[in-house]
């Protein structure tokens, strides 16, 4: 791939540099003696670049992060199959994070994302290429001042209908004096046996003026600035409550008030396989929990070992990652926060805790996902994060 930036870095324009003398296609699929030359620069690219990750099965928003060029990857609607060796060139405006004459802008494009909803037949790729172009003042491809921002490689493996994205890495970095805000996104299956094939779906993208074109997500943040923090919000706060069973006046209600209290406190009796569950209007996505319990200054009334669970039909699932203790090693802390493997989403969470026992939870806190901008690693929040720790419900 380095050696494919150096060969059109040395093409003058713009104080860029221009892709080539091309033929204009439509504004949703440019010409073919563009396409012929796009093929050829993938053909290159996709042998050069170096694999950035791996498109997944996942909501695109909840995976990229929470700023994006553009933002429009949903199921819905009919569908469009790129076949090796061709490629799917895409002209979108980047409004989401660019406005028309803003001048000197460092732009970052972390990934991409898309919605697919076709058989696996037309899902056979196992890499997807993608490259990023600037369209310069004119908006227009090869209009003498566009600025290949660079390709990635990132494998590809069809699991089931639904949104899938990628993170590019490294990310795709350009110093570009954004006048008009048009970018052209060029898509390309391959397999080593030459007969790639990936499906899109298509939609309406109302800012660009198009019918039945791929709905794309397009991830990224300008200028150095990276996304601000997601907001510290406890989604259980305040959502109706229920636990197996309840020791008087201390109700399952007050597992989700917000406060963190020794009189604030769901207890339950001193019986087998003790759980609360919390339940909200809509499914919400969960990535990360705190769980406040026992009593202050006696350790051992913390719950020694719980789980983090949703409902699939009459059935409980574990959410992975949440397990905090065991029968050989119990848990001995009275604050734990536990960041989740994957995001799940459900209208229900429960909190259950293995074994007999008197459990004491002074509030169980659930949190939607707050990715690292840089990484997309899930970063959970710190324990304190909109909760009322409460000195005066001390005893």
């Amino acid at each position: 791939m380095r050696w494919i930036e150096r060969v059109i870095a040395r093409r003058p324009m713009n104080g860029g540099q221009p892709i080539a003398g091309v033929t204009l296609g439509s504004s949703d699929s440019p010409g073919k003696g563009f396409r012929v030359y796009l093929t050829i620069l993938l053909l290159f690219a996709g042998a050069l670049s170096a694999h950035g990750g791996t498109f997944v099965k996942a909501d695109v928003t909840t995976l990229l992060g929470r700023t994006f060029f553009v933002d429009d990857a949903a199921i819905g609607g009919a569908d469009e199959t790129i076949i090796q060796p061709n490629a799917g060139n895409y002209i979108r405006s980047f409004s989401g994070l660019l406005s028309t004459n803003q001048g000197p802008t460092t732009v970052t494009i972390t990934g991409l994302g898309f919605a697919s909803f076709v058989q696996a037949a037309n899902n056979n790729a196992s890499n997807i290429v993608v490259s990023i172009t600037y369209l310069g003042a004119d908006g227009e491809v090869g209009g003498g001042d566009d600025v290949y921002l660079g390709t990635r490689t990132n494998h590809y493996s069809y699991a089931a209908n639904g949104e899938y994205a990628a993170r590019f890495d490294p990310p795709l970095v350009a110093e570009l004096d954004i006048t008009d805000v048009k970018f052209l996104i060029t898509i390309a299956p391959t397999t080593p046996d030459g007969d790639g094939r990936v499906s899109f779906k298509l939609g309406h993208i109302p800012f660009d003026g198009l019918t039945d074109s791929p709905k794309l997500s397009v991830a990224g943040h300008v200028n150095g600035m990276l996304p601000t923090a997601a907001p510290r919000v406890n989604l259980a706060k305040y959502q109706f409550s229920a636990g197996r069973t309840t020791n008087s006046r201390f109700r399952a209600a007050f597992a989700t008030d917000g406060v963190v209290g020794n009189m604030n406190s769901w207890r339950s009796q001193d019986a087998w396989n003790q759980w609360v569950e919390v339940h909200f209007p809509i499914p919400v996505t969960i990535a990360s929990a705190h769980v406040y319990s026992g009593i202050d200054d006696r350790p051992d009334r913390v719950i020694p070992r719980f789980q983090i669970e949703y409902p699939d039909g009459e059935d409980w699932i574990t959410v992975p990652g949440s397990e905090v203790g065991s029968s050989q090693e119990p848990n001995t802390s009275s604050e734990v926060a536990v960041t989740f493997d994957a995001p799940v989403t459900s209208d229900v969470f429960r909190l259950f805790a293995p074994g007999q026992g008197a459990r004491r939870l002074k509030e169980l806190a659930l949190f939607p996902p707050n990715l690292d901008p840089v990484t997309g690693a899930e970063l959970g929040f710190p324990i304190g994060a909109d909760m009322e720790l409460n000195a005066a419900h001390r005893r």
